[in-house]
């Protein structure tokens, strides 16, 4: 892949995300599947399980940079489904490309139930949403994986 190539992925990064969490298939076009193999690359999981962990602990920010930590309250009451989430992105073995991007997600919308105490969203229910979406299922076509996050 070219410099061009990765910076028009880079740049249309949120907006893939957003189709993969959708259920868009990654087979679809040459830029989801790229997309979808970023996400489920090893080092990509482990830094989306090192934010949540840090947000579970009640640190506050993501390593994405958000200027608005998570909600406190909110962050103690799903502690655990923090926690539940961050040690499947950690186990080996493959992972839907859906429940990563949902992930991702998650912890990039600021105006979503993580960062916004107003949000209508359950957090908790959230949580166990992307947790669910993470399980590869049988009509996946493949397992969508690289390598054994550390």
């Amino acid at each position: 892949m070219d410099l061009r190539e990765r910076l028009s992925l880079r740049l249309q990064a949120r907006q893939l995300d957003r189709a993969l969490a959708a259920g868009a298939s990654a087979a679809d076009s040459p830029q989801l599947a790229r997309r979808a193999a970023a996400l489920v690359r090893a080092d990509a999981r482990t830094e989306l399980a090192a934010s949540l962990r840090r947000l579970a602990r009640g640190d506050g920010r993501t390593s994405f940079g958000n200027r608005v930590g998570a909600a406190p309250a909110q962050a103690d009451e799903v502690r655990q489904d923090l926690e539940r989430l961050a040690a499947r992105l950690l186990e080996p073995g493959p992972v839907a490309t859906r429940g990563v991007a949902l992930t991702q997600e998650l912890l990039t919308d600021g105006a979503g139930p993580l960062f916004w105490t107003e949000s209508a969203d359950d957090l908790g229910a959230r949580l166990r949403t992307v947790l669910e979406a993470l399980e590869p299922r049988d009509s996946d076509q493949k397992p969508e994986m690289e390598g054994r996050p550390r």
